[in-house]
């Protein structure tokens, strides 16, 4: 079996100093409640062959879990190719999404990998979906496929893996929080979160909340947009709310944390369905 293909891999959670120190978005919690979201709402054709890829790898055997994966993998040096495409930068004196701007041609691709032409996650998401939708797809790069879909879908979503360059996505910016010195990415990849709850209580009130009749033009609204390059748009016009209400002291949390939580679950939200609206419309409706 080749090297990238669905391996058994280590369960370890990683903060890899390539580009974004702290590159996990929303962290394990936060990418399982996309994937419970995203299944959640995945016709039966979709489902029935996300089932199947994932009956390929133990280790992942749901999609809550498979969202996971591509930050799991980050300590292997064998995907070390992987880590620019977890997030992408947009100047902060601009407000649309440029490809060669912001996301360069991929340069450091291994021979025996399957790689996007750019490096950056818009182009990852776009490119794997590709080979998710290929019929000449082996069954392990399908695999591998849809756990990276699951994850970056994710990521994406995640305001500051859509930020600035010059503060690293806000992991140059050093924060208290809660009385724990840290960096503001990484109080939005797992911080907050975890303040929130455990992870299947929070998907279960997300997906209690979208089952509400008030939600119906919401869902209509984000299932209709299933471009790439417009989530990047909408979480990088997010950012500028992240900064603000930061003391110079740097110390924030209850009142920082009880602003910005509508901003999470309804990312998290958008990142759950529009996942679901991608792999239905790539692997059958």
């Amino acid at each position: 079996m080749r090297r990238y293909a669905c391996l058994k891999v280590l369960g370890i959670f990683a903060i890899v100093f390539f580009g974004y120190e702290s590159a996990d978005a929303w962290g394990a919690a936060g990418h399982r409640i996309v994937g419970d979201i995203a299944w959640q709402h995945l016709t039966p054709t979709a489902r029935k062959e996300v089932s199947r890829l994932l009956g390929t790898d133990t280790n992942y055997p749901t999609l809550a879990d498979a969202c996971v994966w591509a930050d799991d993998v980050r300590r292997d040096s064998s995907y070390r190719w992987a880590n620019r495409l977890h997030y992408l930068n947009i100047p902060e004196s601009e407000s649309a999404y440029a490809a060669d701007r912001d996301c360069k041609p991929k340069t450091n691709c291994p021979s025996d990998a399957k790689c996007p032409p750019r490096d950056c996650v818009v182009s990852a998401i776009n490119y794997y979906l590709e080979v998710l939708k290929n019929p000449e797809s082996t069954t392990q790069d399908k695999c591998i496929a849809l756990k990276f879909v699951g994850h970056f879908v994710g990521d994406i979503h995640q305001p500051l893996h859509a930020g600035y360059a010059h503060d690293r996505g806000g992991n140059d910016v050093r924060v208290e929080f809660n009385h724990n010195v840290t960096n503001l990415h990484k109080v939005w990849d797992s911080m907050m979160i975890r303040e929130m709850g455990g992870w299947t209580g929070i998907a279960a009130s997300l997906n209690l909340e979208l089952k509400a009749t008030t939600t119906t033009e919401r869902l209509k609204a984000w299932s209709s947009d299933l471009d790439p390059a417009n989530w990047a748009v909408e979480s990088n016009a997010l950012v500028p709310q992240l900064y603000k209400n930061i003391p110079k002291s740097g110390q924030i949390g209850e009142e920082y944390q009880n602003e910005h939580t509508p901003i999470i679950r309804a990312q998290l939200q958008k990142a759950g369905i529009r996942l679901a609206g991608v792999l239905n419309r790539t692997l059958g409706v």
